[in-house]
């Protein structure tokens, strides 16, 4: 099965994944920009990157947040700065390393999966013929690594983020009978950020050659950011993603963070509240770590990528239905009406709920 991951940049599938990424900055700033966000000025691909930064304390949520209208509880005058939380322990602290001389990333065998299991954990490689430069590679470790953080931070959901965010989050983009569905998001998000473990019998290769011609696609005018596809073996689930040079140009977490608090000084809000331009290459692995087994552990529902609208089943969905990519989609699978397929029964099988709204608490 193959996914791909269309990219939009401040404009307007196979079974691959696009990717949104928005990430609340100042208690409630973003979740109050969404709602007056145009459906055509999403980031429909957010891919993630991370780099080294040091701990930041976290700013708690006002005691008077109502989690039911967080924006009305936006500060009176502009914050100069925010405060963020510590990031999650680098899993690959020594870089990810490459597969064994003797695997073909494209058709992995018997030998190499022995040889791959030697690790510690948390099977995540560089195909030896990745065609993947030193920069490259350093974007796709602070990817991974910004993914843990989101998902490491947002695990304890709904209490993530002094509670009252969490709270906040989970109701707008999950959707407010979210606590019929906590236990399954939490968990989810718990394995996706405890990935490199010993229990873990998943393989992910990446790779940044254009392993099956899909990079110079375009779907629905937008620019393809990456794919995927899975093998699944006997005992074992092999996931291969390819990213595409549009990847590459995504600016980092911290880069972001850096202009966010610059435009704060200066008295304005404009970069705090744009979930457009708050995309950052982390929420990428996040959203695609969440379409995996590593995710649902094998006894949750398969998190798959949802329409808007459910689309019924042996019906193809029309030129007007929209997966539920970008804040935007994701807010309304979340508030559509619980017997029109609406709520958390569904986005909590959604990878860009889990996406946004861990980009959201944190």
């Amino acid at each position: 099965m193959q996914r791909l991951f269309p990219l939009i940049r401040n404009t307007s599938q196979s079974t691959s994944v696009p990717f949104c990424h928005q990430f609340a900055l100042s208690y409630s700033f973003a979740l109050q920009k969404v709602l007056a966000m145009q459906l055509t000025a999403l980031v429909l691909l957010y891919l993630c990157k991370v780099v080294a930064a040091s701990p930041r304390p976290l700013a708690p949520a006002p005691s008077s947040l109502d989690v039911n209208n967080p924006s009305g509880s936006d500060p009176t005058s502009i914050p100069k700065s925010i405060s963020f939380p510590a990031r999650a322990s680098n899993p690959y602290p020594s870089g990810i390393p490459s597969q064994p001389s003797l695997c073909d990333g494209q058709n992995p065998s018997d030998d190499c999966f022995n040889a791959m299991r030697g690790g510690s954990g948390g099977y995540l490689y560089f195909d030896n013929d990745s065609g993947c430069d030193d920069l490259q590679k350093s974007k796709l470790e602070t990817a991974v690594w910004d993914a843990t953080t989101l998902a490491s931070y947002a695990s304890d959901f709904p209490n993530s983020g002094a509670g009252a965010r969490g709270r906040a989050s989970g109701i707008f983009y999950m959707g407010p009978d979210y606590a019929s569905q906590q236990t399954r998001i939490a968990g989810n998000l718990k394995r996706a950020w405890q990935f490199k473990t010993p229990e873990t019998k998943e393989y992910i290769t990446v790779s940044c050659k254009d392993t099956k011609n899909r990079c110079a696609e375009r779907v629905d005018g937008k620019s393809v950011g990456g794919y995927a596809w899975t093998y699944s073996g006997w005992v074992y689930y092999y996931h291969y993603i390819t990213l595409c040079p549009p990847f590459f140009t995504i600016d980092t977490l911290d880069t972001k963070i850096a202009d966010v608090e610059k435009d704060l000084a200066s008295g304005s809000t404009k970069y705090a509240t744009d979930m457009t331009w708050l995309q950052n290459t982390g929420q990428f692995f996040l959203h695609e770590l969440m379409h995996t087994r590593i995710a649902n552990g094998a006894d949750e529902p398969h998190i798959i990528d949802e329409y808007v609208n459910p689309i019924p089943k042996g019906e193809k969905p029309g030129t007007r239905d929209f997966k539920a990519y970008g804040p935007a989609h994701v807010h309304n699978l979340a508030r559509r009406n619980l017997k029109q397929g609406g709520g958390a029964t569904r986005a909590s099988t959604n990878a860009d709920s889990y996406a946004i709204l861990a980009n959201s608490i944190w």
